[in-house]
């Protein structure tokens, strides 16, 4: 059985302004696919203060538009925490409060803070997720972490067809309002492929000799 998965690729730059902000953040993994209806994300935070007297009291993640909350998924390493989440204008928002009034992440400490994630079946590029933190000063701070986002199509020829010397063509087309940035093709169980690319804006063929 030969089976061709076919990754579309699409890059979208997106600009934000930037701070020096009092803690660090990123996210894992930092790649998905379209329409996932159930993804995994967990978040880092950790709190680089030069004032070593500032801990880390909330902790919000608000989503792109159009990325949903897995209701009851969320964790955290941190302790002495309270969990919420709401939507407001088309994003999620999700938030760690403090129970005590110390904080829950020290300085020069890290604690990991994770969701299961809806992703959109319309979108594609990079999507970025705002990390926004307040401390025991009461100080707000944000950044930004950032996830690609991949189109997906699967091509399976049937399990019950046999090749044996033959030469298969491959037509794939492919269509965004994005920038399409490449095509992966990932094949199994074969002795040699022959690629042709031709222009974008016309037919490009695939030669696959089994």
């Amino acid at each position: 059985m030969v089976i061709i998965f076919i990754f579309l690729v699409f890059s979208l730059t997106l600009s934000y302004p930037t701070f020096a902000v009092p803690f660090s953040s990123s996210v894992s993994p930092n790649v998905t696919n379209v329409s996932v209806a159930n993804q995994f994300f967990n978040f880092s935070v950790f709190n680089n203060y030069t004032n070593t007297s500032r801990n880390i009291t909330q902790v919000n993640i608000t989503f792109p538009p159009g990325f949903g909350y897995i209701q009851t998924s969320n964790n955290t390493t941190a302790g002495n925490t309270n969990f919420t989440n709401f939507t407001t204008a088309g994003s999620v928002v999700v938030i760690w409060g403090n129970t005590t009034p110390q904080g829950f992440i020290s300085n020069g400490t890290t604690q990991y803070f994770s969701v299961n994630v809806s992703v959109p079946n319309n979108f594609t590029g990079v999507a970025s997720f705002n990390i926004s933190t307040l401390d025991n000063a009461t100080t707000f701070n944000s950044t930004f972490v950032n996830v690609s986002v991949r189109g997906v199509l699967v091509n399976n020829f049937p399990a019950s067809r046999e090749f044996g010397n033959s030469t298969v063509t491959i037509n794939c087309s492919a269509y965004s309002n994005n920038i399409l940035g490449n095509i992966t093709i990932h094949i199994s169980n074969l002795t040699s492929f022959n690629q042709t690319l031709n222009d974008w804006n016309t037919p490009v063929w695939n030669n696959i000799a089994m």
